[in-house]
């Protein structure tokens, strides 16, 4: 998962977006800038290579760019229809929320394992997260540029029954609220066959 600060940055070659988001410009921590979220994924075939290569466009003003990517690899996945369900929120800090909320998706197949991804400005105020009720933490990452602090979460959980997931609550260790943007993606599971 991809955050940037003013545009969504296309896949990188062989790759595709499963879902993502925008914050609005002009209020809260994130006064001059933007940022988003973009989620993408690949069917590892044995032809992607050891890197890949996002290239970022726009920005601004030509000025260099926070970037956070976290990738993950999930075996037994449907390969011909992997992404089940999406859905994407932002906060802006004037909400005064200090624990952003992942939305809820409602999957159409069992067993979907569903990411909560968070992904926050927040000053210069240092903070780790704690997972969602009944989740398990992936990653929880946060990367310090002058006096602006860039932090990410992502969180899993299999439900074996298909319908709405409900909400996710991300727990931040400050008590300030931040700009963030939060994106819910369910994974199909793919059929595994004994030969």
């Amino acid at each position: 998962r991809v955050p940037h600060p003013s545009c969504f940055l296309p896949p990188p070659a062989g790759w595709c977006r499963a879902d993502g988001v925008p914050l609005p410009t002009g209020l809260g921590v994130c006064t001059a800038v933007s940022f988003g979220v973009a989620g993408m994924y690949r069917i590892a075939d044995g032809t992607e290579g050891g890197t890949f290569t996002c290239a970022v466009t726009g920005g601004s003003g030509g000025n260099a760019e926070h970037i956070a990517i976290e990738l993950h690899r999930i075996n037994g996945v449907n390969t011909a229809a992997p992404i089940n369900a999406t859905a994407t929120a932002s906060l802006l800090a004037t909400a005064l929320v200090p624990d952003p909320v992942s939305p809820s998706v409602t999957t159409t197949v069992t067993n979907c394992m569903v990411f909560s991804f968070l992904a926050h400005y927040h000053a210069a105020l240092s903070q780790s997260h704690t997972a969602p009720s009944g989740m398990i933490e992936r990653a929880d990452f946060e990367c310090a540029v002058t006096a602006t602090i860039l932090g990410s979460t992502s969180d899993t959980v299999v439900f074996a029954a298909a319908g709405a997931t409900g909400t996710a609550v991300h727990d931040c260790t400050e008590t300030v609220s931040t700009d963030a943007v939060m994106v819910r993606v369910a994974v199909a599971p793919g059929t595994q066959v004994l030969l």
